[in-house]
């Protein structure tokens, strides 16, 4: 029994190492938080600019050690959403883009959604697209069930950049709240793990067959 434990103690530590192969998604805010270090920045966008005439594309946020730039395609950003709750959306029908992120960035997650002219939230698909480092890339298309809802991804190499844009030729706004950007543990980490549990494993068998 205690042979089979280790064995998928290993092979757990083994599957963690190899899953960071490709960018994993993640759509639970809990288990994304899980998987990268307490070192970690959430832009929740609430001092920036509410309504009028929107602020100005690039802007950059930075805290925690982290920063971003934030684009949109056309127009400026705008403030939307009752105060202090900011959502960051466009001034115009386009979309947004993340980029210039810190070295230290392999993980990226928040709320994307998609929002009407009267600046409520629509039931409109979204297209998250991500490049990283490596020259790896990732886009997905999914139906936020609301402006709460959660995607994220992490990898093994800095992030580039993430857009946010319709799925198809529309007339919904892109819009994001709360922007976490974070570290994903050294791989490293879990192969010494693994390599420790592997020779754990190798000194039971021993000691058993003595």
């Amino acid at each position: 029994m205690k042979n089979k434990s280790l064995t998928v103690i290993v092979a757990c530590l083994i599957f963690t190492v190899s899953s960071q192969a490709q960018p994993t998604p993640f759509t639970n805010s809990s288990a994304f938080f899980s998987a990268i270090t307490a070192s970690n920045y959430t832009e929740t966008f609430d001092s920036i600019p509410d309504g009028g005439f929107g602020f100005a594309s690039p802007t950059n946020f930075a805290g925690n050690g982290f920063s971003f730039t934030a684009e949109t395609g056309a127009g400026n950003f705008l403030g939307i959403n009752t105060p202090p709750d900011q959502w960051l959306s466009t001034f115009d029908v386009t979309f947004i883009r993340f980029t210039n992120f810190s070295l230290n960035t392999t993980a990226i997650g928040g709320n994307f959604f998609a929002t009407q002219f009267n600046e409520s939230y629509t039931n409109t698909s979204v297209s998250v697209t991500a490049t990283f480092a490596d020259a790896t890339s990732f886009t997905t298309n999914y139906l936020p069930a609301g402006p709460t809802t959660f995607f994220g991804l992490t990898y093994n190499t800095n992030i580039t950049s993430l857009t946010i844009s319709n799925v198809a030729p529309a007339a919904e706004f892109m819009t994001a709240n709360n922007l976490t950007v974070g570290v994903v543990p050294e791989p490293s980490t879990y192969a010494l793990l693994g390599l420790a549990a592997a020779g754990l494993a190798g000194y039971v068998i021993r000691r058993r067959r003595a």
